[in-house]
């Protein structure tokens, strides 16, 4: 395809998108899933009370005892103002979990919803939305957690690597931080971007899924780039902000990092929306070719 070809398509996948914004089940469905992350956000945030105090504190436990957290870090957590300059750290492992947990189903479900959708439109009928989903649980969790390990892997090792290069550096850790980094999200989240969906829309295997995806992806490298770049784009300006916790507690409230990650979770939610909506109906416009 040409480039005009691949920008007409790019627009045409987001128009066809955004022409099933007003389908009540799948925004239902995200909902439910913003509640339930939105839930454990807040037992983070309001942990002194009886309902959650229990909970949290087995939970900064296990972080301890896995080294995912450190037992400073876990005290610091426990007082105020230090419970938010720790509260993105244990959250983003707590939502990490629920996420390997529920949101390949959730995406799954919502994927099956845009197929028939986009499918009811050329008269074929729907396919049951949560026993598809269901029945494909374990593959939509792999698929789901190969590319959130990818990203992760991104955010662990690229600093690392390129520590020496950049150290004493502010041009150069700006640099990486806002375009090498996100770049390689963006490519590799790219390569990934089809696969979650394959598993649910054609009822296939991780493999088979992967390869489906990494097909498009060499078919129409740029579009499938754009794509993941787009979507990533809301949920990364809001991590680059979480992230700054220590200016927001001493140059601001505290309480702001809380509503900082309660509205990466809103964003997350629209961003869900589009990744599932996108990539379904570029499924299955290939799979028509």
């Amino acid at each position: 395809m040409t480039l005009l070809q691949n920008l007409n398509h790019f627009v045409a996948l987001f128009l066809d998108t955004f022409r099933q914004f007003g389908r009540g089940r799948i925004w239902l469905t995200l909902l439910v899933y913003f509640l339930v992350q939105w839930l454990v956000l807040y037992a983070h945030y309001d942990f002194l009370s009886p309902l959650f105090y229990g909970v949290v504190n087995t939970w900064l436990d296990i972080l301890i005892a896995i080294g995912l957290v450190s037992q400073v870090e876990a005290d610091i957590f426990t007082h105020y103002p230090g419970q938010f300059l720790i509260l993105p750290q244990v959250f983003s492992w707590a939502r990490l979990l629920v996420g390997i947990l529920f949101e390949g189903l959730v995406l799954g479900m919502v994927a099956v919803m845009f197929r028939n959708s986009y499918m009811r439109e050329v008269g074929e009928d729907a396919r049951p939305v949560g026993s598809t989903a269901a029945g494909l649980w374990v593959y939509l969790t792999i698929a789901w957690v190969l590319v959130n390990a990818v990203i992760l892997l991104i955010n662990i090792l690229v600093p690392d690597l390129a520590g020496s290069f950049v150290d004493g550096s502010p041009r150069r850790e700006k640099a990486l931080e806002f375009l090498v980094i996100p770049g390689l999200h963006a490519l590799l989240f790219g390569l990934l971007y089809f696969a979650v969906p394959a598993v649910a829309v054609f009822r296939e295997n991780v493999l088979r899924a992967l390869r489906r995806s990494l097909k498009l992806f060499l078919r129409r490298p740029l579009t499938s780039f754009f794509l993941g770049g787009i979507i990533l784009f809301g949920p990364t300006v809001i991590s680059f902000i979480a992230v700054r916790s220590q200016d927001i507690v001493t140059k601001f409230r505290p309480e702001l990092v809380y509503w900082v990650l309660a509205a990466g979770l809103l964003v997350e939610l629209i961003a869900y929306f589009f990744w599932m909506g996108t990539a379904t109906r570029y499924l299955l416009d290939v799979s028509d070719e």
